[in-house]
């Protein structure tokens, strides 16, 4: 097993699309990530179910071939990922980046309670990087671990290691 996927999956079209696909994003290759959207264009379409992403691709290609200029759609390949913490491969989509942003000053707008006016929410939003970057700062000198960005999962050996040592002591079976 590699990272949790079975060998059988490991030579999937799709698997291998979707392992290509977040190379070029932590990379931040813009020209490959644009190629990579042709091609799922076509798996989209033929995939039930998803054909909203096969339009969005779609339209993605078509905005890059045709609608946008050349130093536009230029700017778009190289604008998609974004790379807010700095070091190599560390890049993320930008409107990933966006939606945790969102998140952000949501949280902030929340934690206001009942004192929410257009002012505050307006001050909340334009400080909300500022206040995150001082969590982070006050985290990494405390020694917080970091929260995992994405879906992973704890690993049970140890839970059922000390489950079967029980059993044995207690001569379960």
């Amino acid at each position: 097993m590699v990272y949790g996927v079975m060998p059988s999956t490991l030579l999937s079209p799709t698997y291998i699309l979707l392992a290509d696909i977040k190379d070029a994003v932590t990379t931040g290759n813009g020209e490959h990530l644009a190629t990579l959207r042709k091609q799922l264009l076509a798996h989209f379409f033929s995939t039930p179910g998803f054909n909203e992403f096969s339009i969005e691709m779609l339209i993605n290609t078509l905005r890059m071939n045709v609608l946008l200029s050349e130093a536009e759609a230029h700017h778009c390949k190289w604008a998609a990922t974004v790379n807010s913490k700095g070091g190599s491969n560390n890049n993320i989509e930008i409107d990933l980046f966006q939606e945790n942003r969102n998140c952000e000053i949501k949280k902030l707008i929340r934690s206001m309670g009942a004192n929410k006016t257009h002012k505050t929410i307006s001050r909340a939003s334009k400080a909300s990087d500022g206040v995150m970057r001082v969590v982070e700062a006050f985290e990494n000198q405390v020694s917080m671990p970091k929260r995992s960005s994405g879906h992973s999962h704890k690993s049970t050996t140890n839970d059922e290691l000390l489950v079967l040592r029980e059993f044995e002591s207690c001569k379960a079976f």
